[in-house]
């Protein structure tokens, strides 16, 4: 699988705008600004690492459509730091300009209480950059979290703002050598599991034997493939799914994980 393509002059403009000429290490946010991605959190953990760490630079990425109090709020934890130099709100970014984003960032950083599966670390896996994320049960196995080939630099408590604290630090203070040796680990697991036409070859395959168990294909019978391997995110999505389902309609549900398409998951409802 091929990097996306990027504007190298483009992206080290946006570099050295981002790192005021190279002065601050950046780490990046990309996400909905909503309490359920841990913005809050990420706010008050990034303000006590820059007690430390006068170095780094805080760039998020996102709207806040959902919660138009929320970037009043995260100023307010943000407390003395200095917008523009300490921090940035770059709003709503397309995703072919996020893509510079990740290119020109140092690290990634993703604080959420809970998520699926994080597309938006995969996207920073294959621009291998170091992903600093939260423990959470559906990601915990597959990223490795426990173990000394991990892909990412853990948040160990979640709504913990000295958690991330603790977790930037130590992302921004491990030696190139390694950080370089974690990052590599992650883009050879995208590049074996993740990329596009990977992920589509398995959910196409996958779809076709959950419709073949039926023995044709009929409009009675639809099948769905959760990205995850939480019991909460998939009695979620069936709840969801159960509730807009037609009179005699049969729904087969199974769980993508980040490696394969888990059939010992595979329910019929």
């Amino acid at each position: 699988a091929k990097l996306p393509t990027l504007n190298k002059g483009v992206v080290n403009s946006l570099k050295r705008k981002l790192s005021k000429n190279g002065q601050k290490k950046v780490l990046l946010y990309a996400g909905r600004l909503s309490e359920e991605k841990g913005i809050i959190e990420l706010a008050e953990g990034f303000k006590e690492a820059r007690a430390t760490n006068e170095d780094i630079k805080l760039v998020i990425c996102g709207d806040n459509k959902s919660n138009p109090n929320i970037k009043k709020t995260i100023k307010e934890k943000l407390g003395d730091l200095v917008e523009g130099v300490d921090y940035t709100f770059e709003g709503r970014v397309t995703q072919k300009r996020l893509a510079d984003y990740y290119a020109a960032a140092d690290f990634f950083i993703q604080p959420s209480r809970y998520e699926h599966f994080s597309i938006s670390a995969i996207e920073a896996f294959s621009h291998k950059k170091p992903v600093i994320m939260t423990k959470m049960d559906s990601v915990k196995k597959t990223f490795k979290f426990d173990t000394d080939e991990h892909y990412v630099v853990s948040i160990d408590e979640i709504n913990s703002p000295e958690s991330i604290a603790k977790a930037i630090n130590n992302a921004v203070t491990t030696d190139q050598a390694s950080l370089e040796k974690m990052t590599e680990r992650a883009f050879d697991f995208y590049q074996s599991s993740l990329t596009p036409e990977k992920v589509t070859a398995q959910f196409e395959d996958e779809y076709e034997s959950l419709i073949a168990e039926k023995g044709a294909r009929t409009s009675k019978t639809h099948a769905y493939i959760v990205p995850t391997k939480s019991d909460k995110g998939l009695e979620k999505t069936i709840d969801s799914v159960l509730a807009h389902r037609k009179d005699s309609e049969e729904v087969i549900v199974s769980t993508y994980d980040g490696h394969k398409i888990s059939s010992e998951m595979k329910k019929k409802y």
